[in-house]
């Protein structure tokens, strides 16, 4: 089984990599300021080395751990440092009830944490055992005073690696998860940015063939007024072949859609009265205005102007622009025949104008009565929120992962913990077993507390804050009953267990009351031991101080771990971010290309070929044949503009296929609606099945296929008369295919898996 460690590569996640920067950082840190503490135990004890000696060793120290933060190659060097210096306390303690073997035992346990920061790895567990096993023989072979607390240290040692050990897997696992799941997120929502651009794409390249190409077409088709002016008709087909090389990509923006608001007559067969605000106004409006802001009215506005001028039977339209403080007012008035808006589906309507507009925030309003004209009033917001459907969200809530992180490296530590100081009370003095368990438990029940409150909300709950910190001070003050207040052997004082509720508080508590409530108890606890003890003992007092700042500067280390996971996960989550971001953009415009590759295989080109012909004068307008042929072309482009936008994986291929049903003269009907395949290599696979079909397909053949979505799955559905199928059955694995006849139709079903 391979070792399960956390990910220190630049390309692990940024859950692991959030997690092993801030811990080296705080390692580094709460090493650095426990030599102060170790330093203040020297001062209250009377080493059997020099004093100098011991605290030059521990200032060396110090300066080595805050130099490893900024050079990780030094913390090799700084955990040989660091176990030197323990042996050298170890060997300078006068007796094992000192309190400078007590400060050398607790520095232990943080230096079993430094081969965990630096390395993560379960070398690093065989290494601390080993080294502090090391170090407590060769203290007790020197120095035979301290035997028992050589052997604690060893104990400890080799107890906190254990749960080093435990926890970093615990760490690593969620770490993964995260990480795993983030990563799923993150492509999901490349997935949907893509779907999305492609979307987009496929709508806004739709409109634009309608509001351009496709009336166009429709107007020559249907002769009369609409190509009377035969130099009109021309200079339109020339301005379409713009809005062609757009869709074939080689335009690089949007062509054939005037951009301005004031400039829609030039429609052909009809005449435009603008009233309202003065052209002026409107130049200076559009000016402050966002380019899709300005074109998507002006396209709507067209749009509306055409329509009036193919159906409402009328030489002239009236547009009426109205500027209001936050909104513009566009309404196109006609005295034509007029419709029945409930009667009559609009296509041209919903695709070019209804879609436009609600897409900006905005509204459109039809009235419209039989033989009384039309007036159809859109109304825009000027503040129109400027995101856009498809711009990438951040993939991970960064707050709500450092909050679990927290979470679990406090329960990990809160198992450890108790479990170490346990087993060192009753190695140091087996006797007192009923009151090392007793004291301990309150450290247990501060834990079922915290858990019982936070596992609803997340934070501790009022009730929770004000029991935990009653325990830590029945917890607190027991055990300085045990050392006599200073006076007994400092050695057995739980110095670690105080840390077990400052630091259920430090995570869970969200006012922090509780935490510095409790903060103040302790120091109130600890000046009441100096004022009501023995006038001028002030050794103990501080043996008291020195034996409580363990735990807190433990504290301090968790608040400084806080800190650097909070700066260090949100670093790293920006910086993913923005990666992601860059990722989301070329994504979506692979999908917009994509989604513009159909145009192409469509037969797009022949379109332009028959504008040219127009546009160069090589065919009149009022040709039959012309007509004809504009009639063709214009139908066949409805059928291509009603693929739905959001099936562009598909769309490539039902495209392919309508365009070669349309050479081979085969009537070819598709039904697949939204419905869309998740990858390209199956999307390949359907679409050269239903090409298959086509090319064995006769002369004059309807075929009908349908891609439907069910509970079972996507099938693929092909009907028709004599279709020659068994050349174009696919082999590919996990499929389910029925072929059958039935009343002279070929049924080709496809689930697939």
């Amino acid at each position: 089984m391979a070792t399960q460690t956390l990910p220190r590569s630049p390309g692990s996640g940024w859950v692991a990599r959030s997690l092993t920067q801030s811990l080296s950082r705080t390692v580094s840190i709460g090493l650095s300021v426990c030599q102060l503490f170790v330093g203040m135990a020297v001062l209250a004890s009377t080493p059997l080395l020099p004093y100098p000696l011991l605290l030059a060793a521990h200032a060396a120290v110090a300066t080595l751990a805050l130099l490893a933060i900024r050079f990780a190659r030094l913390r090799g060097w700084l955990i040989a440092a660091l176990y030197a210096v323990l042996l050298l306390d170890l060997i300078a303690s006068p007796h094992a009830e000192d309190v400078l073997p007590f400060a050398a035992m607790w520095m232990s346990v943080l230096i079993a944490v430094a081969p965990f920061s630096a390395y993560f790895s379960y070398k690093s567990l065989v290494f601390s055992a080993v080294s502090a096993a090391l170090v407590a023989a060769m203290a007790a072979g020197v120095n035979p005073e301290i035997t028992t607390v050589a052997s604690a240290v060893g104990v400890s040692s080799l107890a906190m690696s254990v749960g080093l050990w435990v926890g970093t897997v615990m760490m690593a696992r969620f770490a993964t998860n995260a990480d795993r799941s983030m990563a799923k997120a993150a492509r999901n929502q490349l997935a949907l940015s893509a779907a999305r651009a492609a979307a987009a794409e496929s709508t806004e390249a739709s409109r634009i063939l309608h509001d351009t190409v496709i009336n166009t077409l429709a107007a020559i088709a249907s002769g009369g007024a609409a190509t009377r002016d035969v130099a009109a008709v021309r200079d339109r087909c020339q301005r379409d072949l713009s809005a062609v090389a757009h869709l074939l990509d080689e335009l690089p923006r949007e062509a054939g859609v005037d951009p301005s608001l004031f400039e829609v007559t030039a429609v052909t067969g009809i005449r435009v009265i603008r009233t309202g605000a003065s052209d002026a106004d409107l130049a200076s409006l559009e000016g402050a205005l966002s380019d899709r802001v300005r074109i998507e009215m002006a396209a709507a506005a067209h749009e509306l102007v055409q329509n009036a001028a193919k159906h409402a039977g009328v030489e002239w339209v009236q547009v009426d622009r109205t500027i209001l403080p936050d909104r513009m007012i566009v309404r196109v008035i006609d005295t034509g025949i007029g419709f029945d808006p409930g009667a009559i589906i609009q296509r041209g309507l919903a695709t070019s104008v209804h879609s436009r507009i609600e897409g900006l925030g905005g509204s459109v309003q039809i009235d419209s009565t039989p033989g009384k004209g039309t007036v159809v009033t859109c109304s825009v917001p000027l503040q129109v929120n400027s995101r856009r459907e498809d711009e990438p969200v951040k993939p991970a809530d960064t707050a709500r992962v450092v909050r679990a992180a927290k979470s679990r490296a406090c329960w990990a530590w809160l198992a450890g913990v108790i479990t170490m100081e346990s087993g060192l009370g009753l190695l140091m003095l087996p006797s007192a077993m009923f009151a090392i368990l007793s004291i301990h438990s309150l450290l247990v029940a501060a834990g079922l507390l915290a858990w019982i409150s936070v596992r609803r909300t997340g934070f501790l709950g009022a009730w929770a804050g004000a029991a935990i910190t009653g325990l830590m001070l029945v917890f607190f003050i027991a055990a300085l009953r045990m050392v006599d207040f200073g006076h007994g052997n400092m050695t057995i004082f739980p110095a670690m267990g105080i840390d077990v509720p400052l630091v259920l508080l430090l995570t869970f508590d969200r006012s922090r009351r509780w935490l510095w409530g409790g903060l103040i108890s302790i120091a109130g606890v600890i000046f009441a031991v100096g004022a009501l003890g023995p006038a001028g003992d002030a050794r103990s007092l501080l043996a008291v101080v020195v034996a409580t700042l363990p735990g807190t500067l433990m504290l301090v280390g968790w608040m400084i771990f806080h800190q650097q996971l909070e700066i260090i996960a949100t670093k790293l989550a920006n910086a993913r971010h923005e990666a992601f971001v860059a990722r989301v953009e070329a994504h979506a415009q692979e999908a917009g290309s994509a989604a513009r590759a159909r145009w192409r295989v469509a037969g797009l080109r022949d379109t332009a070929d028959l504008l040219v012909s127009v546009a160069a004068g090589r065919v009149h307008p009022d040709s039959i044949a012309l007509q004809r042929a504009c009639a063709d072309e214009e139908r066949y482009l409805r059928q291509l503009i009603q693929l739905s936008p959001n099936a562009y994986r598909m769309n490539l291929w039902w495209a392919r296929a309508l365009h070669r049903a349309r050479a081979r003269s085969v009537q070819l009907a598709l039904r697949a609606g939204d419905v869309d395949i998740d990858s390209e290599s199956t999307a390949e696979s359907l679409g050269l099945i239903v090409l298959g079909v086509i090319e064995t397909a006769r002369e004059s053949t309807e075929i009908t296929v349908s891609l439907v979505r069910s509970r079972g799955g996507t099938q693929l559905l092909v009907v028709g008369r004599q279709l020659q199928l068994a050349d174009t059955l696919p082999t590919r694995n996990g499929w389910a295919i029925d072929h059958r006849s039935i009343g002279g139709q070929e049924l080709l079903e496809i689930s697939l898996a």
